[in-house]
């Protein structure tokens, strides 16, 4: 069964990766981090230059690596990176933030990402997933 959602998953990726925003990228973010800064060929994405922000998009698919949750994300063939931070920008005693340059990955690896993981899942199924007592 985790091999045939696997394979549903990586058909809907690569039916994704020529939509209409063009050739799509991917990264992989842990839960409870986002995304903040964004880099293009010319350097930080300029919304004035280009008129919009950037196409950036949680998918609805996630995996489990390492006991750790990871939601699958699309971007634009224009960006290059995308910085990523916790959610919570100060952690407790500290008052260091963390950041995070995010390499981006081609369709081939995200589903070759989903095909390695120990559990793959979706927003809905993520509450099936055995949790650590």
């Amino acid at each position: 069964m985790f091999e045939q959602i696997a394979n549903n998953l990586a058909n809907f990726i690569n039916n994704y990766s020529h939509s209409e925003i063009g050739i799509v990228k991917y990264f992989f973010l842990s839960d409870g981090w986002t995304y903040d800064r964004i880099w293009e060929f010319g350097g930080l994405w300029d919304q004035v230059s280009w008129g919009r922000k950037p196409e950036i998009k949680r998918l609805n698919c996630g995996i489990e690596q390492q006991q750790e949750i990871l939601w699958l994300y699309a971007v634009e063939d224009e960006v290059l990176m995308v910085e990523v931070r916790p959610e919570k920008e100060l952690q407790e005693g500290s008052n260091i933030g963390q950041v995070v340059l995010k390499r981006l990955i081609s369709a081939e690896q995200a589903i070759e990402m989903l095909h390695q993981a120990e559990s793959v899942f979706n927003s809905i199924t993520r509450d099936l997933l055995p949790r650590k007592i």
